[in-house]
This record gives C-alpha cells, structure tokens and sequence, in this order.
C-alpha cells in the first residue's frame, strides 16, 4: 500500500501531474500587483505600465501577443484589463506578462510570467502606437459624450496592433 501512494505522490508532484503540480506552477509564476493608478482619465495606461514597471523591471519595447482590452466607467476608473504583454530584457531574453484584472474581484493585478508567447517581434505588434494614440485623443470628453448620448457608463480600449483594412468604413479614430 505504502509504495503506492508513494509513488501516486511523486506522480502528481511531477510538472503538470495533479492539481499539486498546477497550485505550485501558479504560485511560481502568479504575481498579485496593486493597480495604484486605477484611474484611466488621470493616469493613462503609462500608470498601469508604471505599476507593472514597479513590480518587474518591465523590457523597454513591448510587444502584444494578442490584445489589450481595458474597460473604464465614466469616471475613468479601470473596471477590468485584459493583455498579454512581451518584450525582450536586457540580456535579450523574452520576458512574458499575462495580465488580467476584474476591480469587481480585486483592487490587485493578476500577472502570470515566463509563459510561451511564440515571441514574433513584428513593428505591428509593438504597443507604443497605442500609447501614442490615446495621447492624442481625449478619451474623458468622448467618454462624456457618448454617456450623455447613449446612456453608456462602461466604455472599453481594445488595440489588436497595427491592421490595414480594405475600406475606411465604419472605423473611428
């Protein structure tokens, strides 16, 4: 009997064998960061970066794998965030940062790291366009504007990189 649950221990201990394994790969590469600057009209997303900066010595150039989608209510405070950033640190190494945030759960960041990003460094992925854009734009007076028109009171930032598009209709900028 001994030798079975012995072996059954080691087993689930084992990478990605039982939910020993996952709780202990969670809490390796799971970091919980107070959202400090939780508000998108003061802070921009430069406050969340400067948070995650804080926490991890973020790369310089980042990079998204897929999206970054952020919601805020209208007055500016970040209701949720959903990205998943990359960049290279300065040895070269390819750094990941999964982040996701719910303000209805937890004023704290989940940031899970060194996952596979399939790190392809494309100029259309980097995430300075975005920051440069919502630099120029007043998102707090459009906020405004389509809450009194439409009664809106969650508006969201979705950025999937840099696309081109067979026509112009139905974009806004």
């Amino acid at each position: 009997g001994t030798a079975y649950f012995g072996g059954k221990i080691v087993y689930s201990a084992m990478p990605y064998h039982g939910a020993l394994a996952w709780k202990l790969d969670e809490l390796q590469r799971k970091k919980e960061v107070p959202l400090q600057h939780d508000n998108f009209f003061a802070d921009g997303v430069e406050g969340v970066l400067q948070d995650l900066d804080e926490a991890f010595s973020l790369p310089k150039e980042l990079f998204i794998s897929n999206q970054f989608r952020m919601s805020f209510d209208e007055d500016g405070k970040i209701l949720s965030l959903y990205t998943f950033l990359y960049g290279k640190d300065e040895n070269g190494e390819t750094e990941t940062y999964l982040v996701d945030y719910d303000s209805s759960n937890s004023s704290k960041m989940n940031v899970w790291l060194s996952g596979e990003a399939g790190a392809e460094y494309k100029d259309e992925m980097k995430l300075s366009p975005m920051l440069r854009i919502l630099e120029e734009a007043n998102c707090q007076v459009m906020a405004e504007m389509m809450a009194e028109s439409s009664k809106e009171d969650t508006f969201e930032i979705l950025y999937f990189g840099k696309r081109s598009f067979a026509s112009a209709e139905g974009l806004v900028y």
